[in-house]
């Protein structure tokens, strides 16, 4: 997949002339709408611009939109106003034919509620009457109070009746912040479709989550499904885009849906593309076999209990770990350990998994205090050949399964792949099979780190944004403060040091 750039939102859409479009979603449905109005204006249409909830009158911040009240006879000597009222909408429609031969403009319909000082919505029998009388009609069918992202209760979206396009609206910037009440509107109804948690960090799980539940961004959506990944003004949000595209295709039920991935404060347009040229080339090239190795045999000395057995979520930090790493199709797997309590978590979330148990391998470290070498050393003999070797602690909570795809996805044979988070370099790391003879050379408890220092030329590294993805739980204040959920707490005093 790969994006291509349009020059218009109506190209993007495929628009076609009577078309009903209903924006639902958050972060950016106004912009939307209104960038679609003033497009359509300058080719010269009609369009009413309408909600069937609430917006903020908006004439008097965008000079493009031009309400125009025909004369209905009243004693009012005020031509332009923001909004209609019911009466006035049914002379308008009296009068439709002749206003509409007479100009092009964007017509704001709606009820004026001077006690909110917003735009409320027209009854569902005036929408149907003029929704054929204008040459576009848009509509923003739900709010989310100012915030990034949202649940819906059972009350929306409204989507008026003839709708032919459906645009769900989410920003793709938002993956890497957490999940809270700033960011969220209506939490309890997001955590349900999105299967997140209070005060953890967004993924783009949580957001395919969103997309494809069935009381999810399209609920009650009807004509065509269009969904437009918004704020996508760095390179890192593009790639999150095109990634939870790639997800999004491989759901029978959203093959089919149009995608367009957009910096709407920007006017910047672009549509998903398949089949690239880099596509075609890369169809039959060379996949390289990673075998995957857990270091899980560490005395976990500064924590004073095996750290490995704790809980975090409903799991023990074993089983956090397994479940990541086993979730990704590696060539083999070894879980070297030093306590026979972690390994019967292994054995029985293996089985669990039903996950093939000829290429997993638990090996006992009967040398483990000579530190994080021994463990690269078990891990590496027991493997066969393979074209690289990822490493994984058990001490990293908040690493990602889309992190972990990300450090594969720019792994290049008999190099080294390491990830950054934040300036920061840690684990999970990967390395080419021709550093394996090094690898087994190592003493101590330095770990990779020498390698890595020795090869500065055949390191790719790959930046994290979110620095906790990185951080280590190795002390009881480090693991309270986990329990506690004070990850920003936690955040300041690791900067500290």
């Amino acid at each position: 997949m790969f994006l291509k750039k349009v020059e218009t939102l109506e190209k993007l859409l495929n628009l076609r002339k009577k078309d009903i479009v209903t924006a639902v979603g958050s972060n950016g449905k106004t912009t939307f709408c209104l960038n679609l109005c003033k497009e359509l204006k300058r080719k010269k249409k009609n369009i009413f611009f309408t909600t069937t909830v609430k917006i903020l009158p908006i004439n008097k911040k965008y000079d493009f939109v031009d309400i125009t009240i025909p004369d209905i006879g009243n004693e009012t000597e005020e031509k332009e106003r923001e909004v209609f009222s019911e009466m006035e909408i049914t002379s308008f429609l009296l009068n439709m034919k002749k206003n509409l031969n007479n100009s092009n403009n964007v017509y704001v319909l709606g009820i004026y509620d001077s006690k909110i000082g917003k735009i409320t919505s027209l009854s569902p029998k005036i929408l149907e009457d003029i929704s054929g009388k204008c040459d576009y009609m848009i509509i923003e069918g739900d709010g989310s109070k100012m915030k990034p992202l949202k649940g819906w209760n059972k009350t929306e979206p409204v989507y008026a009746k003839n709708t032919t396009k459906s645009v769900g609206i989410l920003p793709i910037n938002i993956i890497g912040d957490k999940i809270n009440d700033v960011n969220i509107h209506r939490m309890k109804e997001f955590l349900e479709i999105s299967g997140g948690q209070k005060n953890e960090t967004l993924t783009l799980n949580h957001l395919y989550n969103v997309i494809i539940h069935k009381n999810g961004l399209f609920q009650y959506s009807l004509g065509e499904k269009i969904l437009i990944l918004n704020c996508a003004e760095r390179d890192k949000d593009k790639e999150n885009a095109l990634n939870l595209a790639k997800m999004l295709k491989s759901n029978i039920n959203f093959r089919d849906i149009r995608i367009g991935v957009t910096s709407l404060k920007n006017r910047e347009y672009y549509e998903i593309g398949e089949n690239s040229i880099m596509e075609e080339e890369n169809k039959n090239s060379f996949v390289p076999k990673i075998s995957a190795i857990i270091m899980a045999s560490g005395k976990s000395e500064r924590m004073g209990t095996n750290k490995l057995l704790l809980e975090y979520r409903g799991m023990t930090f074993i089983e956090n770990t397994l479940e990541k790493v086993l979730n990704e199709n590696f060539y083999e797997l070894v879980i070297v350990i030093s306590d026979k309590k972690v390994r019967k978590k292994c054995q029985d979330y293996i089985k669990k998994s039903e996950k093939d148990e000829k290429k997993i391998y638990i090996i006992d470290n009967k040398k483990s205090e000579k530190g994080q070498s021994e463990s690269i050393k078990i891990g590496l003999k027991t493997l066969g050949k393979c074209d690289g070797y990822m490493f994984f602690s058990c001490d990293q909570p908040f690493l990602t399964s889309d992190t972990i795809k990300k450090i594969l996805q720019n792994f290049k044979t008999k190099g080294i792949t390491t990830p950054e988070y934040n300036g920061k370099r840690s684990l999970p790391v990967i390395f080419g099979e021709n550093f394996k003879d090094e690898l087994l050379k190592l003493e101590g408890d330095t770990g990779g780190k020498t390698v890595i220092s020795n090869h500065q030329d055949k390191i790719k590294i790959v930046e994290i944004e979110n620095s906790d993805e990185g951080k280590d739980i190795d002390t009881k204040e480090d693991y309270d403060m986990l329990k506690k959920g004070e990850q920003d707490v936690y955040s300041r005093n690791n900067n500290k040091q």
